[in-house]
């Protein structure tokens, strides 16, 4: 219970940053492998390792320099993933078209200056069933393949 304390205790460091300003004290002994672990399996790797780097002993954990590096790419490709949807949506206002999106994209914004830190795997839009083939057409011209392409009307109802 202390490691989840421990973790729940970096990432709220990264959710009130401002009134957090120094280190906390973490519960001794602290399992990085665990929290390191658990960062990666909530996709808050890049997160942590930003906060958790404060703390020399993990610094000194032999996991940290991939810990570090892994991080790295994966802020990498979130920066590029965000830049192809922005791309994206950007071909469906071209075509008068303003599907809501939510969650992922929008979502980061609460993490602040840790927003591109925050990885998400894909990016959620909401569409009226009418826009359906513009929509449809505008991801297809970008690469996108339906996986169920013979949708009845009632199915996108």
């Amino acid at each position: 219970m202390s490691q989840m304390h421990n973790f729940l205790l970096i990432l709220n460091i990264a959710m009130h940053r401002d009134e957090c300003a120094k280190k906390i004290p973490l519960e001794e002994p602290v399992d990085w492998a665990y929290l390191s672990q658990l960062a990666r399996s909530q996709n808050l790797l890049p997160i942590f390792v930003d906060i958790a780097q404060q703390y020399e002993n993990y610094r000194m954990y032999p996991g940290f320099p991939k810990d570090s590096q892994d991080a790295m790419a994966m802020v990498a490709g979130q920066i590029q993933r965000s830049v192809e949807f922005l791309d994206l949506y950007k071909a469906f206002l071209h075509q008068r078209l303003s599907p809501v999106v939510f969650k992922g994209i929008t979502l980061r914004q609460i993490y602040g200056p840790y927003g591109d830190l925050r990885i998400s795997g894909d990016e959620d839009i909401l569409i009226r069933p009418k826009e359906y083939e513009s929509v449809r057409k505008v991801l297809e011209d970008k690469g996108f393949q339906c996986a169920q392409p013979d949708l009845t009307s009632r199915q996108l109802a």
